[in-house]
């Protein structure tokens, strides 16, 4: 018998080189659904600051700030989605900066808003220890993606780099 039956289920050599699968669906969330997220969680502090504002005095500076921060954070997400969508060099890094961005941020936050919010300490600690779990959840499971994906390292790095350590420039 010959083995050709068996060279259909050989992977090919290029099969999972692409922007497709999950890799679409983290692009997608980076480029739209991020900053969509950081929109509403931006509008439901803008709505809370005039409750607390008037009993705490810098949580609306605080805020203020919190929030431009937060954008900046999710245009780096969107800056990296485009690059990753493009299959553009240093979009993997572009990634793993914003994952990082994203965790200091959040741990920031947190620590500002709470210590600036002091009578509404508890109920400020409660919503933003939510998102940042959340946020965690999607930097975990996002970096291992990005860590073990064949296609990732199929279509962003060179095959022959043990390491995955060049950026494929072709």
């Amino acid at each position: 018998m010959s083995s050709a039956p068996n060279a259909q289920y050989a992977p090919q050599p290029n099969q999972y080189k692409g922007v497709n699968g999950w890799l679409v669906l983290f692009c997608i969330e980076l480029i739209l659904l991020n900053p969509a997220a950081t929109l509403t969680e931006s509008l439901y502090w803008l709505s809370v600051t005039t409750i607390y504002a008037r009993m705490v005095f810098g949580f609306a500076v605080t805020l203020y700030i919190s929030i431009v921060i937060h954008a900046l954070v999710s245009l780096l997400g969107v800056i990296a989605g485009l690059f990753l969508l493009a299959v553009k060099p240093y979009a993997i890094k572009l990634a793993k900066a914003y994952f990082i961005a994203l965790v200091i941020y959040y741990i920031l936050s947190a620590g500002l808003l709470s210590l600036s919010s002091g009578i509404a300490a508890g109920r400020v600690a409660v919503i933003l220890w939510r998102w940042q779990i959340w946020s965690f959840v999607f930097v975990v499971v996002w970096y291992s993606y990005l860590k073990k994906s064949k296609r990732v390292k199929a279509t962003y790095f060179d095959a022959d780099e043990e390491e995955h350590i060049k950026l494929n420039l072709k």
